[in-house]
């Protein structure tokens, strides 16, 4: 009963523009199935978790389309960032509520942009309650390592040291050290060598842990979170929210404690799982048609090889081209070759630049 689920909405996701926009962010659209991946995240819990212990640390201007996409939240359980500061800052913010409402609480912080494969499901579930019965136990902070099915240069790893005995379902092991991503050689090496994991950004720890942890390692956070946590439920929270984060220093949970802190954990994750970290991603998603082309929305061609097509409920029609990316919304129109998709940020850059295209941002 004091299990709680964070999910954490606040990427920018500029590498899946066009659907991804300021105002509309990738967690916010419906990227891999007609429901938004916010959504998605939370119809996953089911089962697991329910509303009234689910939150979401979203940007204050994003608050009301999480709640309009989330109704079944209570609006106290959707936390606004007044301005972004990481994800250490996020967990810090959602620490504070759970520590003023519930201090017994167990947090999983999920984040609101991955896919998880629908097959995988149960074992997805299983490994978070997993997780969460060596957190209540050990005291640690845990997270979620994926076991990699190819030699990726696009995650960092987790590098597995011993067994760490918990009787559970899920094998969970100490951790020796947390990698930044690899060149393709060490990736090779990494899954060659089987105690590599990749990083999926998925943890669990007791909120009394997480602040133990950021008491020891990251004191100036640790005090606003104090600060902030006397406010929780009061009239004065968004104002010391707001007053916090003015100070805060942007910094992701990983450096902040997570390669710093000795009482860490991993989970081997066995289910498909995917940051969606490019439209490259809808590959691992969407069944490719006889002629390897991977298609979201109304589509015919006549000779098109490999394309990657998402569309707006527009018809898009091609003849004779191969390799290509067009992603279609009512506004905008993306056409990129399927091996340069990491330059679509460096396009949203040069449009960021151009003030007569900012309003496509």
């Amino acid at each position: 009963m004091n299990r709680y689920a964070v999910i954490l909405a606040g990427g920018k996701g500029e590498r899946l523009w066009p659907k991804s926009r300021l105002v509309t962010p990738k967690h916010l659209q419906a990227i891999i199935g007609e429901r938004t991946m916010l959504q998605q995240t939370v119809d996953r819990l089911e089962g697991l978790v329910p509303a009234e212990r689910t939150y979401v640390v979203t940007a204050e201007a994003q608050r009301a389309q999480v709640l309009e996409q989330l109704p079944e939240l209570d609006p106290a359980n959707v936390l606004g960032e007044p301005v972004g500061r990481n994800t250490a800052a996020a967990i810090a913010l959602a620490a504070a509520a759970l520590g003023t409402r519930d201090r017994d609480s167990t947090m999983m912080s999920l984040h609101a942009d991955a896919a998880i494969g629908a097959k995988s499901l149960d074992v997805y579930r299983r490994t978070l309650v997993d997780c969460c019965t060596a957190a209540e136990q050990m005291g640690g902070l845990v997270t979620v390592g994926i076991v990699p099915t190819y030699a990726s240069t696009g995650y960092g790893y987790i590098h597995r040291a011993a067994n760490a005995g918990i009787d559970c379902e899920t094998d969970i092991y100490a951790v020796e050290r947390f990698v930044e991503k690899p060149d393709q050689q060490t990736a090779r090496e990494y899954v060659s060598r089987g105690d590599y994991y990749w990083n999926s950004g998925i943890f669990v720890w007791t909120v009394a842990a997480i602040c133990r942890a950021f008491e020891r390692w990251m004191p100036a956070l640790y005090a606003g979170l104090v600060e902030m946590r006397d406010a929780i439920d009061t009239p004065a929270q968004a104002k010391t929210i707001g007053r916090v984060y003015e100070r805060l220093k942007a910094e992701p949970i990983d450096t902040g404690v997570m390669e710093r802190a000795d009482n860490v954990y991993t989970a081997a994750g066995v289910f498909l799982w995917d940051d969606v970290g490019s439209w490259a991603s809808l590959a691992n998603h969407v069944e490719a048609d006889e002629c390897g082309n991977i298609v979201v929305g109304p589509f015919e061609h006549i000779g098109a090889k490999d394309c990657i097509v998402s569309g707006d409920g527009t018809l898009i029609a091609a003849i004779g081209v191969k390799g290509l990316v067009v992603v279609k919304t009512n506004d905008a129109l993306l056409l990129c070759a399927r091996d340069r998709l990491q330059e679509v940020k460096e396009l949203v850059g040069k449009l960021k630049a151009r003030d007569d295209l900012k309003g496509y941002l």
